[in-house]
C-alpha cells in the first residue's frame, strides 16, 4: 500500500504509518488551534473557557477526519481512511480528557 513516504512492504504496515500521520496531524492541529481558542474564550468565559476551546476543535477535527474518510473510499485513495482514523483516535483521547472525574472519602 502507498503511504505519503512511499511504499512500505515489510517491516511497518502502510497502515500503521498512515495512521501514525493522522495521530501526529491531530494532535500538532488540536494543540495550535485549542491554544488560539482558549486566547479567546478565556476573558469571556473564565470558567468553562476549557470545555468550549476542546468542544469546538473537536468538533473541528471530527469534521476533517470525516471528509478525509469519505474521500479516503474511492479506489485508490485508501491511505485517507487511516489518517482520518489516526485524528479520530486523537480526538477521542482530547474528549476523554475534558471527563473530570474526582473522589472522595467520607467518613461517618
Amino acid at each position: 500500500m502507498a503511504t505519503i513516504f512511499g511504499r512500505i512492504e515489510e517491516f511497518a504496515p502502510a497502515e500503521i504509518a498512515n495512521t501514525a500521520v493522522g495521530v501526529a496531524g491531530g494532535a500538532f492541529g488540536h494543540m495550535l488551534l485549542e491554544s488560539a481558542l482558549d486566547n479567546f474564550f478565556k476573558p469571556r468565559y473564565p470558567e468553562n473557557y476549557w470545555i468550549y476551546s476542546t468542544g469546538i476543535t473537536s468538533a473541528v477535527f471530527l469534521a476533517i477526519a470525516i471528509g478525509l474518510y469519505l474521500y479516503g473510499r474511492r479506489p485508490g485513495r485508501e491511505l485517507f481512511q487511516y489518517i482520518a482514523g489516526g485524528i479520530l483516535l486523537t480526538e477521542l483521547v482530547q474528549l476523554l480528557d475534558m471527563i473530570q472525574v474526582s473522589f472522595a472519602i467520607r467518613g461517618e
